[in-house]
């Protein structure tokens, strides 16, 4: 949402959430269709789905059984009989989602996301046959059926995870059918894109510093409450004590956030705030070599902020909104993997500890050579007179009395 998308494709976002969280889910979806974006809803969920949809499609062992107006589906008695819970309950969860504006197709700026005769086998097993969709601007699709009828897979085709075996997907006008899914980001979907929750290395993840700075203005705005998590220096768990990673706090005045991140392929990466006379700046780090880089780095950038700050805000200077992005042509993921130094990363790095134990033998190989040194002088000592060979010694008497 930060980087305003014209598409969202969303996988069961209500999985395992709470009915109360399932409302607002719902709610956060209209809100975004609102806005202007287009929504493909992949849901188990058939009440909150069908409650909130202008369109919904009924997936079946991989082939569109129906299609229809949501509200045309929710009336229908095969549905309500087949995925609707009661009607006392599907009412009651209807009347809390709100109920959904009835639009055409297509909305009202054109088809966002078209696919025709999608199929996609696994394996000899055909997981999606002949799919045919268009979700249009400003309008919620809804993708419903059994578990094993080929919603995520679907998902997967259009979003680029997966490459159809048969049919086209078309964006905006464009065909993405053969197009990963982080340059089907960059053509509107979003600039940054994830395909697990925990940010660990994937080929098709991808972001920018402008995306993290708009999310970082997002956080900073709605959750104020959390402010004294982010300038935490270190934290206690039982007798686990774990310290921070952002080396500013301790070595940059003003230093109150946020948030430090490694991987091989991305580097050392960081956002870190700063408030003085009651002005707070952001810094984005991406793809530094080392830790310490990335914190000299970001102390400039902040540092060149506050210096200049009133001569910025006169000149009027350019914000995260009004930033100029270069072309898609232009924008690449790039790995940084080879720029890292140390094993993990392929690279390698004399460790500080290696050093030591460097010196340590090189000390040690230069007192044995002093000691040998030492061995092989000779005595400046004068031995004790030897009897010349010609004297005869003199045997001791013994007195008788």
């Amino acid at each position: 949402l930060m980087s305003d998308p014209k598409l969202l494709l969303l996988d069961e976002p209500s999985l395992g959430l709470a009915p109360r969280l399932v409302e607002r889910i719902g709610e956060l979806i209209r809100q975004i269709r609102d806005q202007g974006a287009a929504v493909l809803l992949v849901e188990q969920n058939s009440v909150m789905s069908l409650a909130v949809s202008d369109r919904a499609y009924l997936l079946e062992n991989g082939v569109v059984a129906m299609q229809a107006p949501a509200a045309e589906l929710a009336a229908s008695d095969e549905i309500r009989e087949r995925y609707l819970p009661p009607v006392e309950h599907a009412a009651r969860a209807s009347d809390r989602s709100g109920g959904s504006a009835t639009v055409g197709v297509n909305g009202g700026t054109g088809v966002s996301l078209s696919a025709r005769g999608v199929s996609k086998n696994y394996g000899g097993v055909a997981a999606l046959a002949d799919v045919d969709l268009d979700v249009g601007a400003g309008t919620i699709h809804a993708i419903i059926g059994p578990n094993g009828a080929g919603k995520s897979t679907l998902v997967n085709v259009l979003s680029g995870v997966a490459t159809p075996d048969h049919g086209s997907v078309v964006l905006d006008g464009r065909a993405v059918t053969d197009v990963p899914s982080h340059r089907r980001a960059q053509l509107g979907m979003t600039r940054t894109f994830f395909v697990n929750p925990n940010g660990l290395p994937a080929p098709e993840q991808v972001t920018t510093a402008r995306d993290l700075g708009k999310l970082t203005k997002a956080v900073l705005a709605e959750y104020p409450q959390y402010a004294a998590m982010w300038k935490m220096e270190d934290i206690r768990i039982g007798r686990v004590h774990i310290r921070s990673h952002n080396q500013l706090l301790k070595a940059y005045e003003g230093t109150d956030g946020m948030k430090t991140g490694f991987t091989c392929d991305s580097g050392y990466n960081v956002v870190v705030t700063a408030t003085r006379e009651g002005h707070k700046l952001a810094a984005i780090i991406l793809g530094e070599p080392t830790g310490a880089s990335r914190s000299l780095r970001a102390a400039n950038l902040l540092e060149h902020g506050f210096q200049y700050r009133t001569w910025q805000e006169v000149l009027q200077p350019v914000t995260l909104d009004t930033l100029e992005q270069p072309p898609d042509s232009a924008v690449q993921p790039t790995s940084v993997r080879q720029t890292v130094p140390g094993p993990v990363c392929g690279g390698r790095r004399e460790r500080t500890v290696d050093k030591v134990r460097a010196q340590k033998k090189k000390l040690k190989a230069a007192q044995h050579k002093v000691d040998a040194a030492a061995k092989a002088v000779v005595p400046t000592t004068v031995p004790a007179a030897k009897p010349h060979p010609t004297t005869a010694a003199t045997p001791p008497t013994k007195t008788v009395n």
